[in-house]
């Protein structure tokens, strides 16, 4: 064993431990962020239903509504429960290494490794979630703007035609 294996041994083990409770509080913060834009779209989507019925062209605001919609729910999906590590261990995830004999430092290796691959399926999913919410955003915030716009072209449009 090198002379200096055991603290950096330990060191990065405790360092992965630290790098799963972050991706916790940032995969929480995510969910957060999704369900309070998921809301703010259904607002969205709930006032271009309800103001239809006083715009010029109607079904357009139906379909920026639905739109929207569409979007808000693409972007809560981000935030549906999904597989994610946790830092620590159950006893029974240390046993074999009693049973086999291992060292210390042996165990923490492997559990450090196998944090890593823990860290890197982490990584993944809060990848997958974050395009999956901008692309929810995108979605329902080009609908808005794109109703709104042709909204006021048909207002114009129908401003030169009144005497």
């Amino acid at each position: 064993m090198v002379s200096d294996e055991e603290p950096i041994v330990k060191e990065a083990f405790r360092q992965t431990e630290l790098k799963l409770v972050e991706l916790n509080r940032i995969a929480e913060a995510a969910d957060r962020r999704a369900m309070a834009f998921a809301g703010f779209a259904g607002v969205i989507a709930t006032l271009l239903f309800s103001s239809a019925n006083n715009m010029p062209l109607e079904w357009v605001n139906y379909v920026g509504g639905i739109v929207v919609f569409c979007g808000a729910y693409l972007a809560a999906t981000s935030a549906f429960p999904r597989g994610f590590y946790t830092p620590g261990q159950r006893f029974g995830h240390w046993e074999d290494h009693l049973v086999d004999g291992d060292s210390f430092i042996d165990a923490l290796k492997f559990r450090a490794a196998e944090n890593d691959e823990r860290i890197i399926k982490n990584e993944k999913s809060l990848d997958e979630n974050a395009d999956r919410l901008k692309s929810g955003v995108s979605v329902s915030m080009a609908a808005g703007v794109l109703t709104a716009t042709i909204q006021l072209f048909a207002l114009l449009l129908l401003a030169d035609h009144v005497p």
